[in-house]
């Protein structure tokens, strides 16, 4: 049962310091765009994605989303992008954006009656868990628009202890 935690706390240390790896790396946000982008994302869960440029190397992205397990989700993540990660010599992977990050959702059960209690005991339950996306967006050259790709492995914490996975693809475009 220990575990747990211990792994959750040493991917926040790594997390944490992490401000030195990305030190030097330079952002390829669309070029003569903004630093907030919107979109959609398709996978487990679908909905809208947003996501803002705080840094270089550093973004607060977020969604409002469903999941086809009958639950609406707001989520949002800190990420920490490792631009030149993949090399910087291919056009591809020069507007390559790779990151990992950490967040939080909340999980609000839209079914009338569940036959599971894993996550949820009753109707219109409410839940929180804890993220740690990591992914890859290509920032398309001379154009607005990003296109993105992550995978999501959390654990939720209220109302009970259970793992979850998410993932999904999506594009936005930067204002």
């Amino acid at each position: 049962m220990h575990r747990k935690p211990t792994a959750f706390l040493f991917l926040l240390a790594i997390l944490c310091a992490s401000p030195a790896l990305g030190a030097q790396s330079a952002s390829h946000r669309p070029e003569g765009s903004g630093v907030f982008g919107l979109g959609l994302v398709l996978g487990e869960p679908t909905g809208l994605s947003a996501n803002y440029w705080i840094r270089n190397d550093r973004s607060i992205d977020g969604e409002l989303s469903f999941s086809f397990n009958n639950f609406f989700l707001i989520q949002s993540d800190y990420l920490f992008h490792f631009h030149g990660l993949f090399g910087t010599r291919e056009s591809f992977t020069q507007h390559l954006e790779p990151y990992l990050g950490i967040g939080g959702a909340l999980f609000f059960n839209t079914a009338s009656s569940r036959t599971s209690s894993t996550y949820f005991t009753d109707h219109g339950s409410v839940g929180f868990g804890v993220r740690i996306p990591f992914g890859a967006e290509w920032m398309i050259p001379s154009s607005p628009f990003g296109v993105f790709a992550e995978l999501v492995p959390g654990i939720g914490l209220i109302p009970a202890t259970f793992g979850f996975l998410q993932g999904g693809i999506g594009a936005r475009f930067y204002f």
